[in-house]
């Protein structure tokens, strides 16, 4: 029997086949970025209203996550 989508292990537990499992990461990944780049922007925006020093922190944090899901992609 063939399975389009699935393989099955030993124990009979259906398991994604890499390929799809792959595309499911990548998705994960760039919908985490979009929501980084989202809140990215917010912050910058009330830095550039407010001026306040924890908006310019947070984005720094941001910027960091954004790095290393840069490094993870290499």
């Amino acid at each position: 029997m063939y399975y389009l989508f699935w393989e099955h292990s030993e124990n009979n537990k259906p398991k994604p086949r890499p390929e799809i499992e792959r595309a499911r990461k990548r998705r994960e990944r760039n919908e985490e970025i979009d929501r980084l780049l989202d809140e990215m922007n917010d912050y910058t925006r009330l830095y550039e209203t407010f001026g306040d020093a924890e908006y310019a922190e947070r984005i720094l944090r941001v910027k960091e996550k954004l790095r290393k899901l840069a490094e993870v992609a290499e």
